[in-house]
């Protein structure tokens, strides 16, 4: 499916990851045109696929699978976004699935995995803690553009700092935690 030039100048290492299960994102865009999704090329989609995946959290309509037993990729319906997981991967690749095998004490708190999906919601207090305007809310990191690189970033530097007793002190009055404290 590889375009010849592409293979032949990375085979050694495509070969390996192959062999291993790996498909990349760059492998993808090295498909050959005859490389078919719904009656489009590969590259094609994938030249629109930040778009495409954005405009899945406002409006889900399909994800693209590898069917590997027919070497051929679909597009099945969704009513979940494509953030997680991303198209090509199946379910048991999101977020919420839980791949290893669980300990008895696991297993005792009911073998729940929660997902909250919540960037719509973010609002002031986390748009200040980030160092964002507060006129971002209900568009933090869902308009593609300049923007969301620096949502982006300004959300890895928030992670990155994340975990002083201050912070963990305000975030009980939010969200969840102030929910279940509630109710």
């Amino acid at each position: 499916m590889f375009e010849e030039e592409f293979y032949e100048q990375h085979q050694e290492v495509l070969d390996k990851l192959l062999k291993q299960g790996v498909l990349t994102t760059t492998m993808l865009r090295n498909f050959k045109d005859d490389v078919m999704v719904d009656g489009m090329p590969i590259k094609a989609l994938l030249e629109n696929y930040y778009q495409s995946i954005v405009n899945s959290i406002q409006s889900p309509k399909n994800r693209i699978i590898i069917d590997v037993d027919n070497a051929r990729f679909e597009s099945i319906p969704s009513h979940h976004d494509a953030l997680s997981p991303p198209w090509f991967l199946n379910s048991d690749n999101s977020m919420g699935a839980y791949n290893q095998e669980m300990s008895t004490e696991e297993k005792k708190f009911g073998e729940a995995i929660i997902e909250v999906r919540a960037i719509p919601y973010i609002g002031p207090w986390f748009l200040r803690k980030c160092g964002l305007d507060e006129g971002v809310t209900g568009s933090f990191l869902r308009i593609p553009g300049p923007t969301s690189k620096e949502h982006a970033l300004k959300l890895f530097n928030f992670l990155s700092n994340f975990g002083s007793k201050k912070d963990r002190e305000e975030i009980f009055y939010l969200g969840m935690l102030y929910s279940l404290r509630e109710y």
